[in-house]
């Protein structure tokens, strides 16, 4: 009884031990997994990358990082991080070594300018100096100098940031605060205006009025919107709202020299009705030209638009010209017996059209049978 008992308790105490290791086992593997659940999921609720192996990096650079993207499976932005932080060059393009002139200079200016006088990238100057680790120079605040000051206007913006070594918007910022135009402003933009010259606005457009002041329309646009002036605009006389009792919008327009707007806006305030373009019947003597020209040339010839003509013509079935004049019998017998260029002047017909017919005709010119 008590050697069963005590193998029985043998087992028991081997089962409890197996059940525990197998627990261990199934809490550590759930653990792992956890911890890598954690570390595959982001901020943004997306799985991370998987880790680049030496297989995947060696192939940066030996292809394009598009091939590369599709191949690996990853995108190409990512490619083109990871080959950059390499420091690994782009597919076709020649590997540029450091110099200890390049590496002297690491630090001793921002990376964008150096970037700039290198002509390297400045991710490539960011990470060799990181990789070297060297300090980076923080760019300071630009002081602005008399001499500094004096350039601004007198050249492009992106020409004076250039010189200075610092951004356009600096410049465009201190040219702003300073209040200089990028041309050579006029006189009048800062002289007071007279009463004189205050009572000229609105009575003259503003161009008129600009000439005769010696500035720029659009000094005297902004002075006059200042002093709410309304812009003038030419009072119409007796004689003109007539004529628009009388011809259509469009008519009135030409032979005012107004804009078509200002015509219909005068007729919509004086209440008058729309009056369409008189209709031109067609004459029999007119029908008969219709085919013989082009309907440019026919709708000059007779006043009309070339759309009335094209649709009087179609009406009538009237066929266009064709343009190809047929080729007389005594024309063809010339062909192959003169130069091409003598025959064209001959004909009237293009050099072209002459050499198509005769290698049509199976001829060949006077200077190829000699």
């Amino acid at each position: 009884m008590s050697m069963n008992s005590t193998g029985k308790g043998h087992l028991a105490t081997a089962a409890k031990t197996m059940s525990d290791e197998k627990l261990l086992r199934v809490l550590r593997q759930s653990n792992k997994v956890r911890h890598r659940l954690r570390r595959a999921i982001t901020s943004t609720g997306k799985p991370r990358a998987p880790e680049w192996t030496l297989h995947e990096q060696a192939l940066l650079g030996k292809m394009p990082d598009a091939e590369a993207a599709q191949r690996l499976g990853r995108t190409i932005v990512a490619i083109r991080v990871r080959r950059q932080r390499l420091n690994i060059p782009n597919h076709g393009q020649p590997f540029r070594r450091w110099t200890p002139e390049e590496l002297a200079l690491l630090g001793t200016m921002p990376d964008r300018l150096l970037a700039r006088k290198l002509h390297r990238t400045r991710i490539a100057v960011n990470c060799k100096r990181e990789q070297l680790r060297i300090p980076n120079m923080i760019e300071g605040y630009h002081r602005w100098r008399p001499q500094d000051d004096a350039i601004l206007g007198q050249r492009p913006d992106k020409y004076v940031a250039l010189l200075l070594g610092i951004s356009v918007e600096s410049v465009q910022h201190r040219r702003h605060v300073l209040k200089i135009h990028k041309r050579p402003p006029t006189p009048r933009c800062f002289q007071d205006w007279t009463p004189e010259e205050d009572a000229l606005l609105g009575t003259a457009p503003d161009a008129q009025i600009a000439r005769r002041l010696n500035c720029a329309s659009t000094t005297v646009a902004l002075r006059r919107t200042k002093l709410k002036i309304p812009a003038y605009v030419p009072n119409w006389t007796p004689e003109e709202d007539a004529l628009l009792k009388q011809i259509n919008d469009r008519e009135v327009a030409r032979r005012l020299g107004r804009t078509l707007t200002a015509v219909k806006t005068r007729r919509r305030k004086l209440g008058l009705p729309q009056i369409d373009p008189p209709f031109v019947w067609w004459k029999p003597e007119e029908d008969k030209l219709l085919g013989t020209a082009p309907d440019a040339e026919i709708a000059l010839r007779l006043g009309r638009s070339v759309k009335s003509v094209k649709g009087r013509r179609l009406l009538l079935g009237i066929k266009f010209p064709n343009p190809r004049r047929p080729w007389a019998a005594e024309e063809l017998a010339l062909l192959g017996t003169l130069p091409d260029a003598v025959l064209a002047k001959q004909f009237n017909r293009p050099e072209s059209v002459v050499r198509s017919k005769r290698l049509q005709l199976g001829r060949r010119e006077p200077a190829e049978c000699e």
